[in-house]
């Protein structure tokens, strides 16, 4: 096999394995004379690239005519701006509406093709590189989806707040693909890479306070779309990133004039509140002080991290709490349908692998059987079903202890899922946890105790089997 690297005009193009199978099954080289043949068409659509950067519609229209039957435009094989793009992705990229015009109704590109590397599509490009026009003709000419996700789970929205484009967040957000669940595409999560960060997020960690605007009074039938308080994959919230990348106008924005709707006292998953990303002494004064001011306190906030249910005061709106409180039950919802399934599922995995160990089981003991009745022993089947049998018991010891350990130390029915703060112990179920709190509330018990080592608890943190 011989590979070979085109390199034409600085570009680099793509690597090839130049080799092709026979008729008799073996793959054989391809000649110089081919490779000349492929490298002249690669120069082709070079040509093809730079016309379309320069939006040169005469030299498109020759070059097409020219080389139509000769070169595939929708493969992703030019490198441009450090990504491997269609000739597509590249007017995008330079907002040419008349070259994508022409190369989608002349040549007949496909506007779904994904760039090799990220898997970003020309709609994706249009919103990274805050090409307006061209993102309006993918959508309203092309019908182009904005819930496209690329291979890091990125949408259009994400690349646009990241970048800062305040022009293509506002026309992405008004767009009709997206107005019935305006809430749920805004708040959508990234959970295939970078953490399942959000849109707001991704503004926060870039500085782009405009963005942040945008996104935080984003309204849709007199309700606020952007929840400031939801939380990545550790618990980190919109103000622990725009805190720890030092942001202070966006920690100001958000302090002081989403006072009643940020969560001052979020905790992540390892325990860690706003002020342990918080490094900046201006970001820190801004917090300390709105904490200080009696705009919120601690007891306003559950201890699930990012969520914000209101217990004493007056801070909150009802509002926002009825939604709060829906959007809890909702999830709660969820989460008992989700155990039903994983316990399912458990069930079958468990019944699967005690038929797989009964039927090897049975069918040593019929084989041992079988040869036992003839005049020759067969003493290797003997010790080996011996051997199986003591396996198969041992291994369902182990199943049944392995089961009783994650069980709830009270109640022994519900999986234990509730962790002490600060001694680290999971010992009860949330169930318990909710029964606990009631006799607490009941009996005026101020101290609770660690059911394991006696410690002073704290708080309780929910932890969740991924």
């Amino acid at each position: 096999m011989r590979r070979v690297r085109f390199l034409l005009k600085g570009t680099l193009c793509f690597d090839l394995l130049l080799y092709r199978m026979s008729s008799d099954g073996e793959y054989e080289t391809v000649s110089d004379e081919e490779v000349e043949i492929i490298d002249e068409r690669v120069s082709h659509i070079l040509e093809i690239a730079d016309a379309c950067r320069s939006g040169d519609i005469p030299t498109l229209e020759r070059l097409w005519n020219e080389h139509k039957n000769d070169i595939d435009l929708e493969y992703p094989m030019i490198e441009h701006r450090g990504y491997f793009a269609t000739v597509l992705m590249i007017a995008a990229t330079e907002n040419q509406v008349e070259v994508m015009r022409f190369l989608i109704d002349t040549c007949q590109v496909d506007t779904e093709r994904k760039e090799l590397r990220y898997g970003d599509s020309a709609l994706h490009f249009a919103a990274f590189y805050g090409s307006l026009e061209a993102l309006q003709y993918l959508l309203n000419d092309c019908h182009c989806s904005l819930l496209s996700v690329n291979n890091l789970g990125l949408t259009p929205l994400m690349y646009a707040c990241e970048q800062g484009h305040e022009q293509t967040v506002r026309y992405i957000l008004s767009h009709p693909q997206v107005s019935a669940s305006l809430s749920s595409y805004v708040n959508m999560r990234n959970h295939r890479a970078h953490g399942a960060l959000t849109s707001l997020m991704y503004a926060c960690v870039a500085n782009h306070l405009s963005i942040v605007r945008v996104l935080c009074t984003l309204q849709h039938e007199g309700e606020v779309c952007c929840d400031v308080n939801l939380c990545n994959a550790t618990g980190k919230t919109a103000i622990m990133f725009a805190g720890e990348y030092e942001h202070i106008e966006i920690v100001r924005y958000l302090v002081e004039e989403l006072r009643d709707r940020v969560n001052l006292y979020a905790i992540t998953t390892t325990g860690e509140d706003v002020l342990s990303y918080v490094n900046h002494h201006e970001c820190r004064r801004l917090i300390e002080q709105a904490r200080a001011s009696n705009i919120q306190t601690q007891t306003e906030y559950n201890s699930s991290p990012a969520q914000c249910t209101k217990t004493t005061g007056s801070v909150v709106g009802g509002e926002l709490v009825r939604r709060l409180q829906d959007r809890v039950a909702f999830l709660e919802a969820r989460e008992k349908q989700l155990e039903t399934e994983v316990n399912q599922w458990r069930t079958r995995y468990e019944e699967l692998v005690d038929h797989t160990l009964q039927s090897g089981y049975n069918d040593l003991k019929e084989a041992h059987i079988e040869e036992s009745k003839g005049s020759i022993p067969v003493p290797p089947h003997a010790h080996a079903l011996e051997v199986l049998g003591r396996e198969l018991k041992t291994l369902k010891r182990l199943r049944d202890e392995e089961q009783e350990a994650k069980l709830c130390k009270i109640c022994f029915v519900l999986p234990k899922n509730m962790v002490c703060i600060p001694c680290g112990h999971m010992a009860i179920c949330r169930d318990c946890e909710g029964k606990e709190q009631e006799h607490m509330l009941a009996s005026d018990k101020v101290q609770r105790t660690c059911i394991v080592c006696r410690a002073r608890v704290t708080s309780m943190r929910q932890v969740y089997e991924e």
